[in-house]
């Protein structure tokens, strides 16, 4: 169901000289039918036949209670909780057309109602220690942090009303209603320690105690343990460096981890025309990911204007978990698996600047940069493919293999030299077309053409790496300037490379829809047939001509603030007014609405795996603001 929503899908497929305001067969208004295929549907039919909505209720509540046992021994007691309900209501008309009913008078509608509930609660219990010794500074804090997220609802929908009008479930024919509720409930047990030292405030020391219990864990592995330790010397301490007010050096070991879904160690089953089917084995010894980071790091602050910061870390995250595919022999689609380790190293360096310090004019200026690389270093089943949206029922586009880079695009790869032919083509029966493609010679222009790829020795596609959805570098630059009361904020985001997998193109190829295929005003050997068209579509399996190069520099964010303090106010100590933009314009060669887009959905990671599949453009934002204080 699309709830009423403005389907983005259909509004990119429309043929352009289709007529939205059309009536329909039965002279409603907004004729559903609109492209001459008869699978798009207009999109202001659902806006104005569909009810629906969803009211969420939310509650939060906090409480905290501190006893002071000695000036050096606190302990304090904080619970809190958040209870959110939730409804909706989803109504289509008796009547209702869709492609299916189009010229049949439509349906008999449909109705659907849902309840939620969730309940989420803390409880954390701390004792503090801070006491001075001679020269050392030692702190002590312990900690206990019980948590219980509980969730429940049902739904009821049907179909085919015996009356008009009439949007309740008795209307509705009894046989054609159906049920479902859900409930659910985790529970994690949290006990941590540090210790932090330091010795005149230049030798620093910290070590960290995790013991994490819950119950998203496998039965046999509800405990898992953590432990950071970490140092640093102040160097400018004991050396005096000219020009170097500050400089310190660190470095850092520990480990970490991630809870695996609440439903991963279960079997779960499919029910679809009463009969069951399997679908995910459980596993009992399914365990958190085990996070193993080592890191150091560089501060200096020079000549009381410029702070630097250099970081290199190196990450090795066990123990990844996974819905691995199962052979068709053990009744089970997947199981949820700790199936190998990801690896990263990671650069960042950041350098702030104290441009202008004066008592009007302040401007402070900071400019960041990030490389990272990652791989995976081990796998502990056969490599597999993830699709689309995360999961591995799409033909390969991510592919998992021990050693691979993750984040790399895979797919069929169109030939662009005739050295790439594949043996026993005869190079002198192709050419390069104005594409810049390897064409049968003499079929330019003609519906004959067609694009060769690259086959392996069977004669197949070879599945190859197409792309990498990595980025070279990640920078930004922000300027801060204070003048007169006025307060302006600049924000440049700049990502250099990492590949977007363009499906949205392809799916407008399929429709003849794309910008790509105009060929008004070209010369006649350089355009392109239907039948050429369709082959670059290659029925939607991926390939090396949808993947483009995804470099942007974007102004993020630009905000501009003024204040008055209280002399200018007889009731108000502070008058604040401001304006914020963001995501204010994109520079950049994509050929898609915005090269910041990442698949979200099932287990995907939107920040590697760059996926354009028809999703709503981010949104240019403004914002204003009166801040006024008593």
């Amino acid at each position: 169901k699309d709830n009423g929503r403005m389907d983005f899908f259909s509004l990119m497929q429309l043929q352009p000289d289709m007529d939205l305001y059309a009536k329909n067969p039965d002279g409603s208004p907004y004729r559903l039918k609109v492209d001459q295929f008869g699978t798009t549907t207009n999109p202001l039919y659902p806006l104005a036949n569909v009810d629906s909505y969803t009211n969420h209720f939310r509650i939060l509540s906090s409480y905290k209670f501190a006893y002071n046992f000695t000036p050096w021994l606190k302990a304090d007691v904080q619970y809190s909780f958040e209870k959110q309900d939730n409804n909706s209501s989803y109504y289509e008309p008796y009547g209702y057309l869709t492609l299916g009913s189009y010229n049949t008078g439509g349906t008999k509608g449909y109705l659907s109602k849902g309840w939620g509930n969730n309940f989420y609660q803390t409880l954390m219990a701390t004792l503090n220690f801070n006491k001075q010794f001679g020269d050392w500074t030692t702190k002590v804090k312990a900690s206990y942090l019980f948590e219980n997220n509980r969730w429940k609802g049902f739904s009821t929908n049907g179909h085919d009303f015996a009356v008009r009008n009439i949007p309740n479930f008795p209307a509705i024919d009894q046989t054609k209603i159906h049920n479902s509720s859900y409930q659910g409930e985790t529970i994690a047990q949290n006990i941590f320690a540090i210790l932090d030292m330091d010795y005149k405030a230049k030798y620093i020391g910290s070590l960290l105690y995790r013991y994490d219990g819950a119950s998203q864990f496998g039965a046999d592995e509800r405990w898992k343990s953590y432990f950071r330790v970490s140092g640093a010397y102040r160097i400018t301490e004991d050396i005096s460096i000219p020009g170097i007010d500050e400089l310190k050096v660190r470095a850092a070991y520990g480990t970490s981890g991630n809870r695996p879904p609440w439903n991963a160690q279960y079997e779960t089953y499919t029910l679809s025309g009463g009969n069951v089917s399997k679908y995910t084995l459980g596993n009992r010894k399914l365990k958190p990911s085990l996070v193993k980071e080592f890191e150091v790091g560089l501060n200096a602050e020079i000549v009381k204007r410029l702070d630097f910061e250099f970081v290199y870390s190196s990450t090795n995250a066990e123990d990844q978990f996974w819905p691995v595919p199962l052979p068709a022999s053990s009744g089970y689609v997947y199981q949820w698996q700790n199936m190998g380790t990801l690896s990263s190293n990671a650069i960042e360096a950041t350098l702030g600047a104290r441009i202008i310090t004066t008592s009007k004019v302040n401007w402070n200026a900071n400019v960041t940069f990030t490389h990272i690389k990652q791989w995976i270093s081990k796998l502990d089943v056969p490599p597999f493919t993830m699709g689309a949206r995360g999961n591995s029922t799409s033909p390969g586009t991510y592919r998992i293999e021990e050693g691979g880079v993750f984040g790399m695009l895979y797919g069929e790869k169109f030939l662009r030299s005739l050295d790439d032919l594949p043996a026993g083509y005869d190079r002198d029966q192709y050419t390069i077309n104005s594409d810049g493609y390897v064409i049968p010679m003499g079929t330019e222009g003609t519906k004959y053409e067609t694009i060769v790829k690259d086959l392996d020795d069977n004669g197949n596609p070879r599945i190859q790496e197409i792309g990498n959805a990595n980025p070279n570098f990640h920078m930004t630059f922000a300027n801060t300037v204070n003048f007169y009361g006025f307060t302006v904020y600049f924000l440049l985001d700049w990502k250099d490379g990492g590949d977007i997998y363009n499906l949205t193109n392809q799916w407008m190829y399929r429709d003849m829809r794309s910008a790509d295929q105009d060929v008004y005003g070209l010369p006649d050997y350089q355009k392109k047939a239907f039948d050429y068209y369709q082959s670059q579509y290659n029925v939607a399996a991926p390939s090396s001509h949808f993947v483009y190069d995804g470099t942007y520099v974007k102004i993020r964010e630009l905000s501009v603030y003024y204040s008055l303090n209280k002399q200018f106010f007889k009731f108000f100590k502070y008058l604040r007014i401001g304006v914020q933009g963001r995501n204010l314009y994109t520079f950049t060669n994509y050929p898609g609405f915005d090269p910041e887009i990442g698949t979200t959905e099932g287990a995907g990671d939107a920040t590697v795996q760059a996926w354009d599949e028809f999703s709503y453009p981010n949104y240019r934002t403004f914002t204003g603001s009166i801040e006024l204080k008593f």
